[in-house]
């Protein structure tokens, strides 16, 4: 007859814990430690002292929390690894527009609780400067204020808000001014009371951000094929051509072309 082993139900306990080095230590089976792990915990009436258990619980609590600290570094060297070798940096490239930076600036202030402000942007390669300055944009709580450009109350009277450059690209765009010039957009614009700037201003945005104008055609493509004959002597063309002197007197050649040969039948001076 086969015995069955008896083990500590605080064993159990360390293995539901994820302690499960001790097990093996101590000779349990595979098999057994698997059981352990997908059946429930049987609670167990003892008079050991409370004391020890809750030592024990504590032990199994920071091997748990150990192998999960564990797991993290060991997702975060190969974030960061991965992070430097694509060459992501905040001096060259930029977040696109929209919910990215916020996102972002909300993971920061999250993560600030538990570590150093300064360590985090040391990390992201992200300046203190511009990572305080989305804030700011933020908080103006304009439309695109996140945007690379600021979009707070203007700093000069002569910049131009977001709000300004967005009615500019989207007149530039439109197509119901493609058949207006850049000059005369920058001229229509401030009769609309809507942007103040000069052609220059509008040329200059227009080379910095690429913007393309509509250039589709209003009427049907002519055709280029003329008249094609098929045979010599069936198409002529009758051409005159004006030589001038240099007395001052005029020579007139005329001359008669085969259409489909191109040469000339005859000509006349």
């Amino acid at each position: 007859m086969r015995l069955q082993n008896a083990y500590d139900h605080r064993l159990r306990l360390r293995v539901h814990g994820g302690d499960i080095d001790v097990a093996h230590m101590l000779g349990v089976p595979r098999t057994t430690i698997s059981s352990w792990k997908h059946r429930p915990a049987k609670r167990v009436i003892t008079t050991v002292d409370p004391a020890r258990d809750e030592i024990d619980f504590l032990r199994t609590e920071l091997a748990s929390a150990k192998r999960q600290l564990a797991v993290l570094r060991a997702w975060l060297r190969i974030a960061i690894v991965m992070f430097r070798i694509l060459g992501v940096s905040f001096k060259q490239d930029r977040l696109p527009e929209g919910d990215a930076k916020i996102r972002l600036i909300r993971a920061i202030n999250r993560s600030k609780t538990t570590i150093p402000l300064t360590a985090i942007l040391k990390a992201i390669g992200l300046s203190p400067a511009r990572f305080h300055a989305w804030q700011h944009k933020q908080v103006c709580g304009i439309a695109g204020g996140l945007t690379d450009r600021n979009s707070c109350p203007r700093t000069k009277s002569t910049q131009l808000t977001s709000a300004e450059i967005s009615i500019i690209r989207d007149m530039v765009t439109s197509e119901d001014y493609r058949h207006v010039t850049t000059k005369g957009l920058s001229q229509l614009a401030m009769r609309l009371n809507t942007v103040y700037a000069s052609a220059g201003v509008w040329y200059r945005l227009i080379k910095i951000h690429q913007w393309r104008r509509p250039r589709t055609r209003i009427y049907p493509a002519k055709p280029k094929i003329g008249i094609r004959a098929v045979k010599p002597n069936e198409i002529w063309h009758v051409d005159m051509t004006i030589i001038r002197l240099l007395d001052g007197t005029k020579l007139y050649l005329s001359g008669v072309i085969d259409n489909y040969s191109r040469r000339i039948v005859v000509w006349k001076l």
